[in-house]
C-alpha cells in the first residue's frame, strides 16, 4: 500500500509542474495575442493585393498566362505548415489526417505527390511515411518575416514553372477563435478568381504602368502574402491550441492534488487512529 510519504511527495511534483504548465499558458496567451494583432495588420493588405489582381484579370480575360492555366494533372504538390513544438493537444494531427485523405485520393488515379514542409512535426510525420519530400524549413521565429518562410514555396514554384509539378495546394490550420481552428487545404496554382460581383468586371480602369508588367509585378507579391497569411493563421492557432492544452492540464492537475490530498488525509487519520490504538493497547499491558 502507498504510505504517507509517497503521497506527499507525489502531490509536491504535481506542484511542481502546475508551475511550469501555468508558466507555459501565459507565454502562449501573449504569443497569441502577438501573433492576432499581426494577422490584423497583414490580412488588409493581402484582401487588398487579392483585389487589384482579380480586376486586372477580370479586365484581362483572354490574357494567357501559366499561373492561370489548368493542366493535365500528373504531379501534385503540397506546401504543409505545422507546428515546431509540440503540447498542442490535435492540431497538427488533424491537418495531417486531412492530408493524408486527400494525398490517398489522388494516388488512387496514379498522381504523383511532392512535399513541401514548413514545421518540424511534419517534416518528423512526412519522413517517417517515407512521402516525396522536396523542400523542408524548421526553427522559424514566432514573428516571422516573409523571407524566412519562402525558400521551400520557391522550390515548388520552380517545380510547377518547371511543368514539373501541375498544381499546388497548401494545407494548414484556419485560426477561427480561441477555442477554434480548422485544417484547411487552398489551391496556390493555378490562380482561380471568380467574379464577386458585376462591379469587378463592369468598371475599368486605366493602369500604369501598362497591364502585363503590373500583372508580373503583382503576381509574386500576392503568392507571398497568401503563404506569409496562412502562416500566421498557423501560428495564432498552435498558440491557442497550446494555451488551451496548458489550461486543461492545469485543470487535471487540481482534480488530481484534491484527490490526493483526500487520500493523504485518509492515510494519515488512519495512522493517528493506528498510534493511538497502539499507546491504549500498551498502557493496559502496564497496567
Amino acid at each position: 500500500m502507498t504510505n504517507i510519504n509517497d503521497i506527499r511527495q507525489k502531490i509536491i511534483s504535481i506542484k511542481n509542474i502546475q508551475n511550469i504548465t501555468r508558466a507555459m499558458e501565459k507565454i502562449s496567451a501573449s504569443k497569441m495575442k502577438k501573433t492576432q494583432n499581426l494577422l490584423k495588420i497583414t490580412h488588409p493588405y493581402f484582401e487588398k493585393i487579392f483585389y487589384i489582381l482579380q480586376r486586372l484579370i477580370m479586365q484581362n480575360m483572354q490574357f494567357n498566362h501559366p499561373y492561370l492555366t489548368e493542366r493535365k494533372l500528373k504531379c501534385i504538390g503540397y506546401v504543409i505548415i505545422s507546428t515546431n513544438r509540440g503540447l498542442t493537444g490535435g492540431l497538427n494531427i488533424n491537418l495531417f489526417k486531412k492530408v493524408l485523405y486527400d494525398l490517398e485520393k489522388y494516388q488512387q488515379k496514379n498522381i504523383r505527390i511532392k512535399l513541401a514542409l514548413i514545421g518540424l512535426k511534419a517534416i518528423s510525420f512526412f519522413s517517417f511515411l517515407k512521402k516525396d519530400i522536396i523542400a523542408q524549413i524548421s526553427n522559424i521565429s514566432d514573428t516571422p518575416k516573409i523571407s524566412e518562410i519562402m525558400d521551400p514555396i520557391k522550390i515548388i514554384i520552380n517545380n510547377y514553372n518547371d511543368k514539373n509539378i501541375d498544381k499546388i495546394y497548401i494545407a494548414y490550420n484556419k485560426f477561427v477563435n480561441t477555442m477554434m481552428y480548422t485544417p484547411k487545404i487552398k489551391i496556390i496554382l493555378p490562380l482561380n478568381f471568380k467574379q464577386k460581383s458585376h462591379q469587378t468586371a463592369s468598371t475599368n480602369y486605366l493602369y500604369e504602368p501598362d497591364f502585363k508588367s503590373l500583372f508580373h509585378a503583382i503576381l509574386p507579391r500576392y503568392i507571398e502574402s497568401m503563404v506569409y497569411q496562412f502562416y500566421i493563421e498557423n501560428l495564432s492557432s498552435e498558440q491557442a491550441a497550446r494555451m488551451i492544452a496548458m489550461k486543461s492540464a492545469m485543470d487535471n492537475s487540481t482534480n488530481l492534488i484534491k484527490e490526493l490530498n483526500i487520500l493523504y488525509n485518509k492515510k494519515r487519520q488512519s495512522n493517528i487512529t493506528q498510534e493511538l490504538i497502539e499507546i491504549i493497547s500498551g498502557s493496559n499491558l502496564v497496567d
